[in-house]
């Protein structure tokens, strides 16, 4: 069981949409208690409110957050206080997109329509995590910290000042950054670098643009690294929506 009754499965369609019928019935509604622009990309919002009393949450859970419209958008909280009624998340925006707008017109004293949290990766194991991704992992890797986990890092970034700055600021300081270059062509030492983590206490934790994944995987692969040391998601596409 993954947390996601049979009608929650049948309201998301791939595209990332929600039929408003089902919506009513099994969204959560919150209201937003901070938005700290952390960095120039990055804010780190905190919810509050009734409907997120009860949840079952866990590091890795996502939460599908209301942008406009029947159209959602994924992330992955860092902490969920499921007695109180409190949650934060860190939010990346990429480009001109509908979650950057989002972010942009956000303020606290908002209303939000929420659907989850339920479970993107399972993170129910035990030893050491190495964290392999960009900058949409981020939040998962701060949750795996802030959950008391041994987390070692490793993330393609735009700016490695900025993603420094904000990795600090989550509490994640473990951490290797690669530039990204043109044509992907900073994959072959992003994952020579992951090879060269390769440890046998380790599971790896490895989500975020499907290409790297992809390449990341193979590495390790190649390394004799099995499937079940392995946690991974593709969280975008370039020009998709509705990935995860």
């Amino acid at each position: 069981m993954d947390g996601m009754a049979a009608d929650e499965r049948r309201a998301v369609t791939k595209d990332g949409f929600i039929s408003s019928a089902v919506l009513k019935l099994l969204a959560r509604r919150g209201e937003v208690s901070a938005v700290d622009a952390i960095s120039p990309h990055f804010k780190l919002i905190a919810l509050k409110g009734e409907g997120l009393k009860g949840a079952s949450w866990a590091p890795g859970h996502k939460l599908q957050v209301q942008m406009r419209g029947l159209s959602f958008r994924t992330y992955t909280p860092i902490v969920w206080d499921s007695v109180n009624g409190s949650a934060r998340f860190l939010a990346y925006a990429h480009g001109d997109s509908p979650a950057g707008k989002w972010m942009k017109d956000l303020r606290p004293g908002d209303g939000v329509t929420l659907f989850g949290p339920r479970r993107s990766m399972d993170m129910s194991f035990d030893g050491p995590v190495i964290v392999a991704g960009d900058e949409t992992v981020f939040g998962p890797a701060a949750g795996l910290v802030a959950a008391g986990r041994e987390v070692r890092c490793l993330f393609e970034v735009t700016d490695a000042g900025e993603s420094r700055d904000v990795l600090a600021q989550i509490g994640v300081g473990d951490v290797r950054l690669v530039p990204r270059e043109a044509d992907d062509a900073h994959h072959a030492a992003l994952a020579a670098m992951l090879t060269g983590m390769v440890d046998g206490r380790v599971t790896y934790v490895v989500a975020g643009k499907g290409a790297t994944v992809q390449r990341l995987v193979r590495a390790l692969r190649g390394e004799g690294v099995p499937a079940g040391r392995m946690r991974t998601k593709a969280y975008w596409l370039p020009g998709k929506t509705g990935i995860d």
